[in-house]
C-alpha cells in the first residue's frame, strides 16, 4: 500500500474512533526519572524522547491524552489499567511479554553497554569474564547475558557474550544499579548493564564515578506498544508511527534528545 494511501486510511480511522474515544482523555503512562527518555521537569512538565514521541503519536491518530509517570515494572508487566491507553516506554520485545499487550512497532534502536566504577588512580578495570554483573530485573538484559536472547532483525540466538559471569537481577531500575555501583568501599556486583543513553545524561555527565567500559553489546529494538483493551486505537497509533518515520519527525526527535538519528525509519 502507498504510504499517502495508509495517511488516508489514518485519517479514516480517526473518523472511525470518534464514536468510541473521542472526547475522552486516555492515560498514556511513561517510566518516571529515566531521562534523556522520560522525566518531569521541575515546573511539573512532561518531557523527554519516549514522551515526546507518544505526545506526536497522539496529535496524529486525534486521540486525547494525558500522561502519567509510573514505574517500569507497573508498565512491564502488563497488568494494566482501563484507562491505560498505549505507551512510548523503551519496551523491548521479549517472548514472556506475549499477550501481556499489543507491539504496534518499532521507534528507537538503544545501545546496550557495560559500565564500570571509574577505577582508582593507577589502577585498571578489572575484567568481564568472571565477574559479577548487574541487570536490572525483568530487563531483557538478563536474557541477552544468558544467551537466551533473540534479536528482533536476526534468526539466530545470541551466544553469551562473557565467561563465567554471575547475573544479579535484584535491583528494580537501572538508576539503583548505578548509585550501588558508584558506591565507595563493597560494591554488590563489578558492572553493570544498561542503556548508554541513560547513563551518559543522568550520571556521567553529573560526575558519577562510573564510565561506560564496552562497544554497544547489542542494538536494542524498542517498541511503541498498546494496551488489548484498546484495539481500536491500534491500527490507528501504528499507521501514525508509520507517518510520523516518514516524515522525519521521529529522526528530528532522535537528534533532539539523543543527539543522533537511531531510529530505523532508513530502513
Amino acid at each position: 500500500m502507498a504510504f499517502g494511501s495508509r495517511v488516508a486510511l489514518s485519517m479514516g480511522s480517526i473518523w472511525l474512533l470518534s464514536s468510541s474515544v473521542l472526547g475522552q482523555e486516555l492515560v498514556v503512562p511513561y517510566e518516571r526519572n529515566y531521562p534523556p527518555f522520560s522525566m518531569s521537569t521541575p515546573t511539573g512538565e512532561h518531557d523527554g524522547f519516549n514522551v515526546a514521541v507518544a505526545r506526536s503519536l497522539a496529535e496524529v491518530a486525534g486521540i486525547e491524552i494525558r500522561f502519567e509517570p509510573v514505574g517500569f515494572f507497573e508498565i512491564s508487566d502488563g497488568d494494566w489499567p482501563s484507562e491505560w491507553a498505549f505507551t512510548v516506554a523503551s519496551i523491548s520485545y521479549l517472548p514472556t511479554r506475549d499477550g501481556l499487550y499489543t507491539y504496534l512497532g518499532e521507534y528507537l534502536s538503544d545501545e546496550v553497554v557495560v559500565v564500570a566504577r571509574t577505577p582508582g588512580e593507577g589502577a585498571a578495570v578489572p575484567s568481564i569474564d568472571g565477574s559479577k554483573i548487574g541487570v536490572c530485573r525483568t530487563c531483557s538484559y538478563k536474557n541477552y547475558l544468558e544467551g537466551s536472547f533473540e534479536l528482533t532483525d536476526s534468526d539466530q540466538q545470541v551466544q553469551p557474550p562473557f565467561l563465567d559471569i554471575e547475573i544479579d537481577d535484584s535491583f528494580a531500575s537501572e538508576t539503583a544499579m548505578i548509585e550501588a555501583l558508584s558506591t565507595e568501599g563493597d560494591r554488590p556486583f563489578d558492572f553493570v548493564v544498561v542503556s548508554r543513553f541513560f547513563a551518559e545524561f543522568l550520571f556521567i555527565r553529573a560526575g558519577y564515578p562510573i564510565e561506560v567500559v564496552s562497544e554497544p553489546l547489542y542494538r536494542d529494538p524498542l517498541w511503541v506498544v498498546a494496551s488489548n483493551n484498546h484495539s481500536e486505537l491500534h491500527e490507528p497509533l501504528s499507521l501514525a508511527l508509520e507517518q510520523l518515520c516518514q516524515d522525519g519527525t521521529l529522526s528530528d526527535l532522535s537528534q533532539q534528545y539523543l543527539g543522533n538519528d537511531f531510529t530505523n525509519c532508513s530502513n
